[in-house]
């Protein structure tokens, strides 16, 4: 149960209080403890189930850390980028006789790829941002969600976040996907504290989409494909009807001020986790 992990767990690491710019951030938003939790496949959905609203979730898979997990030709990009290649590509350029004794078709090979490889260096670039996020996962329903836990204190984090997504779900033309196959993409948000871009809010959740600004507002159209979701954590009202995202919300909040009996006493949902 998560109060398994909120007794066993977060009591032991309850003196790791990190205050950073008048913000505290306990345990579960500080410490690796958040992707210790998501990473077991009951618990995620159980997350999920909470704050993916209007989504029916049973089950999840969790894809590489990566920002983009399609990561297209990246292979490629690591193998000429490599210090090695290049180190290979130096050593013919000043070295002819190297290619002596090579079969004559592999030699015309090397020989235009020596050539053109400062062309095709530039053409696959090392990417100048590899972001990594807290998790992206594969839904049973095919769709795609991003969750993103947010540590630092920074007002930059909506862009990354927006960023995050749309690169993504353009990813997934790299994998040969149709276009009328591809999958939405839904980023999810926990925000530890108080954001520059909250400020004088009470709100507790954020839902964005593409909507059509010039259409009637009774009758509202949207452009399917992205959303981002959004939880401001401190925000939480005191009464939250859904088990599962009151649950998650007390973790969250106050997983690391908890004893034994407070964890039993409040902490009701039915996900379980071994190995406490």
């Amino acid at each position: 149960m998560i109060s398994m992990i909120m007794s066993e767990f977060c009591k032991k690491m309850a003196h790791q209080m990190i205050d950073l710019e008048g913000q505290i951030f306990g345990n579960t938003t500080y410490d690796p403890l958040f992707k210790r939790v998501l990473n077991e496949d009951h618990l995620r959905s159980s997350f999920l189930k909470a704050f993916l609203p209007d989504l029916h979730v049973e089950s999840s898979q969790r894809l590489d850390d990566h920002m983009n997990p399609l990561q297209e030709l990246q292979n490629l990009r690591g193998f000429l980028q490599d210090p090695n290649s290049k180190a290979a590509m130096e050593f013919l350029r000043g070295n002819p006789k190297g290619y002596e004794g090579i079969n004559p078709e592999m030699s015309w090979i090397l020989r235009g790829f020596e050539k053109h490889f400062d062309d095709l260096q530039k053409a696959f670039p090392k990417p100048k941002y590899n972001g990594v996020m807290d998790f992206a996962c594969k839904l049973d329903n095919g769709e795609y969600a991003l969750i993103e836990m947010q540590v630092y204190p920074e007002n930059t984090f909506n862009t990354r976040a927006l960023a995050y997504v749309a690169a993504f779900y353009g990813g997934q033309l790299f994998q040969g996907e149709k276009m009328k196959k591809m999958k939405r993409v839904v980023g999810i948000n926990i925000l530890g504290g108080s954001r520059e871009h909250w400020k004088g809010s009470h709100e507790f959740m954020r839902h964005y989409r593409f909507q059509n600004q010039l259409g009637d507002p009774q009758n509202p159209n949207y452009l399917e494909g992205m959303e981002l979701i959004q939880y401001c954590i401190e925000n939480a009202p005191k009464k939250i009807e859904n088990r599962d995202l009151k649950d998650w919300v007390t973790f969250y909040q106050k997983a690391h001020l908890m004893n034994d009996k407070d964890v039993k006493t409040k902490i009701k949902t039915s996900a379980r986790i071994g190995g406490f």
